[in-house]
């Protein structure tokens, strides 16, 4: 069986906020027309959010549920 790594796992939430961000930054844009504002709220939710995802991932990567076995090619 095969586990995502630490890093694996950093950089899918990496990319999934970063995806996130720019959704936020333009619809903080646009309610608010305010560059400061939209800032704060785009990082500051990215960063909580960003916590969230990687701790949720951790805690998946321990449940059994839903996994299936993977053969090793042992053709070396």
């Amino acid at each position: 069986m095969q586990k995502d790594a630490h890093k694996r796992s950093i950089l899918k939430a990496l990319m999934y906020r970063g995806c996130s961000v720019v959704i936020l930054g333009i619809v903080s844009w646009i309610t608010t027309k305010d560059i400061t504002q939209t800032s704060i709220i785009a990082v500051g939710y990215q960063a909580f959010s960003l916590c969230g995802y990687y701790a949720n991932e951790r805690i998946w990567e321990r449940i059994k549920w839903g996994r299936k076995s993977t053969k090793q090619d042992n053709r070396y």
